[in-house]
């Protein structure tokens, strides 16, 4: 850790501004969102006049909330310079941030009564990173892309729904980490050394925090470490999905045609189109750790020109990994603080919606349509472009029959997958699923790869359902890992293992590691996070303080958001007393463990379904003014026509409710079709 002496002297500047009572108006507007610097000085001229801060001074106390928690790290580069890594020290980011907000006080002493830590019964840390661009898909700023890291703990329970309980500390360029002996498995190695290990760090001294006055110490360690595959592959200098070992958690998982696996007489060896889950074997912490010794000690025999790059190269791929002495895996202090293998998870909405397996099995499902004359892209376009409406999601039935457009099915063709984002094909497989139940008539041609393409589908509800706290994490998992074995099977009996592909096994690891955990984290939380990073990121102007800057908003930007309420299921927008009932109150949305409703939604409780007219709290319990509607007629597993008139009026507790997928009124508006998980 360093810190220049110019550091200290502008970090006892900063709090001094910072405590300055005649800037309290510049702090109050100095990250009003969407105002530019200048016009921030001309408002603050107009009220403070002559004591209106320079802009040194603005800058200043922007950064002084950053300053309070920064730490340096020097990290080695490979022209032999070092750079200085500023980031938040995590452990005192998080004391100030809850030191801000009342409801994140309550928070977390709330959680320490559902679970009391000890040094000996620590918390469960759960970090994930990823990589972000600023900018918007027509004018991304590629000088500014970065490595986001955020983190939180498993025990906040349902508050890691809410944004405000979880932390970034570290945000740094992807152009820096390439220059980093290491890379990102060197920083992230220092960064958990900084959260864990060191004299002040969470797992060795715990975290004071003061809770409502009274002062407490929490004590935690790694319990998830999440991001898509090539964040994994650079963190653990794993070779990657295209290796001989395409499985980071499990050592006898080999490629498609390995003959390591072709001659295992034994069975010891399977590949990565087997549909036996306990046929994976997991690499043991000691094993990893050998593994890693012997890769880094023939790294440095090859460098002293003692045994050849290719006898280094034939060692790599024997077990999978790249590991250098600077990288996480051979850190002894790490080794020992946590068991790396346990915590590793792959990101779900990585693994099947992202370029995964969904996707493959749509556009499977529509080419098989298409070659024999069932349905064309071109009826899903004119589908999808009917008034089909989204719970909380305005205009996307717009941006999904996009996929499908002149532009869209040349690509989905030319890749032969379907070319969309996760968040899309969310929305979208509900309603594909719709269309080929109902609008496509049976036909033998079609069936098989319709059955695979439900299979995977089931799975996807299944992980919505788990991640809304819906279903039991035990219980998805094991519901997830049969509707992937019947889908793995019937795929081979179609297509064989051509089309099988690395994800497919990752699936299963999914399913494994849900019955470590309570919470069922994933990449959208970590996409949502990427939001507090954009707006500031994309207006940092000097790339030299690319960290500093924009670790400075970020931090203003959590602590401006922090909730008013303790309450995470809780009302949202402006709420007014609940007509003769004194204690309780109304409002037009609310949100619970993830799920958010709004009036006007359609939303299930089992198999009824009603509309939703209002929301309505009464003593911090949420509940739902419906309407519930008459069934029409059944239209699939997974749909029916209701009649929107000759329902009962009813209040349902919003904890008993799941919502819809889609819906369609009819044109006469007497019924409605709504699609469920």
């Amino acid at each position: 850790m360093a810190g220049s002496s110019t550091d200290h002297a502008r970090a006892r500047k900063v709090r001094r501004l910072e405590a300055d009572p005649g800037l309290a108006p510049a702090q109050a507007v100095m990250h009003m969102k969407g105002t530019s610097q200048s016009a921030l000085r001309d408002i603050l001229r107009g009220v403070m006049g002559d004591a209106a801060p320079s802009r040194r001074e603005m800058v200043d106390v922007g950064q002084a909330r950053f300053f309070s928690v920064k730490r340096t790290i020097n990290l080695p580069l490979t022209d032999g310079s070092e750079f200085a890594w500023e980031l938040c020290d995590p452990n005192l980011l998080v004391a100030r941030i809850v030191e801000e907000s009342a409801a994140l006080q309550s928070w977390f002493a709330d959680a320490l009564q559902r679970k009391p830590c000890s040094e000996d019964n620590p918390w469960g840390l759960l970090i994930g990173w990823d990589e972000n661009v600023p900018g918007n898909q027509l004018a991304l700023q590629t000088s500014r892309k970065s490595m986001n890291l955020s983190f939180s703990f498993q025990e906040l329970g349902p508050c890691l729904y809410s944004d405000s309980a979880w932390f970034t500390p570290v945000v740094i360029r992807s152009s820096m980490l390439g220059k980093v002996v290491g890379g990102w498995s060197r920083v992230l190695r220092e960064y958990l050394k900084l959260h864990l290990t060191e004299p002040s760090g969470i797992k060795t001294a715990g975290l004071p925090l003061t809770l409502h006055g009274k002062l407490v110490t929490i004590y935690a360690n790694v319990k998830v470490l999440l991001s898509d595959g090539d964040g994994l592959r650079i963190a653990f200098q794993w070779m990657g999905q295209g290796c001989l070992k395409p499985c980071l958690r499990h050592w006898n998982v080999m490629k498609k045609g390995s003959d390591r696996a072709c001659h295992s007489s034994s069975g010891e060896y399977v590949e990565i189109d087997c549909h036996n889950p306990d046929a994976f074997r997991l690499w043991t912490h000691a094993d990893l750790a050998m593994a890693t010794d012997v890769i880094v000690e023939a790294r440095r025999r090859a460098d002293a020109n003692e045994i050849t790059q290719s006898r280094l190269k034939q060692i790599e791929q024997a077990y999978g990994y790249k590991a250098s002495q600077e990288g996480l895996l051979a850190d002894t202090t790490l080794r020992d603080t946590f068991d790396i293998v346990s915590t590793i998870r792959y990101d779900w909405m990585h693994t099947l919606l992202a370029d995964g397996i969904v996707t493959r099995e749509v556009w499977a499902l529509l080419e098989v349509a298409e070659t024999h004359g069932i349905a064309t892209q071109e009826d899903v376009h004119n589908f999808l472009k009917e008034p089909w409406q989204h719970p909380g999601l305005k205009g996307q039935g717009r941006a999904l029959w996009r996929i499908f457009n002149d532009y869209g099915r040349q690509a989905n063709q030319d890749h032969s997958t379907i070319k969309c984002s996760a968040s899309e094909m969310i929305g979208l497989y509900g309603l594909l699923r719709h269309y080929m139940e109902t609008r496509v008539p049976p036909d033998p041609r079609l069936e098989r790869v319709k059955l695979n393409f439900l299979l995977i589908a089931k799975v996807v509800d299944i992980f919505l359902l788990a991640k809304r706290r819906a279903m039991p994490m035990r219980e998805a998992s094991e519901k997830a890992r049969a509707a992937l074995i019947a889908h793995l099977r019937n795929h081979k009996a179609l297509h064989g293992n051509t089309r099988v592909k690395p994800k497919t096994h990752w699936a299963f690891d999914v399913c494994e590691t849900m019955l470590m955990d309570d919470f069922f984290m994933d990449a959208f939380i970590i996409e949502r996070l990427h939001l507090r990073v954009k707006g500031v990121a994309q207006h940092v102007k000097d790339l030299r303080t690319y960290e500093r800057s924009t670790l400075a908003g970020v931090t203003n930007r959590h602590a401006a958001s922090l909730p008013d309420s303790t309450h995470v299921s809780r009302l949202v927008g402006r709420a007014v007393p609940f007509p003769g009932l004194p204690r309780a109150s109304v409002a037009d949305s609310a949100e619970r463990g993830g799920l958010r409703v709004k009036i006007d939604d359609y939303v299930f409780r089992g198999e009824s379904l009603a509309i939703v007219r209002a929301c309505c709290e009464d003593q911090a319990e949420l509940f739902v003014l419906v309407d519930e509607l008459p069934l029409v007629e059944k239209l699939s597993q997974h749909s029916g026509k209701w009649r929107l008139d000759g329902g009962a009026r009813a209040l349902w507790r919003m904890e008993d409710i799941n919502e819809s997928l889609a819906w369609q009124v009819f044109p006469d508006s007497s019924e409605v079709v709504v699609i469920r998980m």
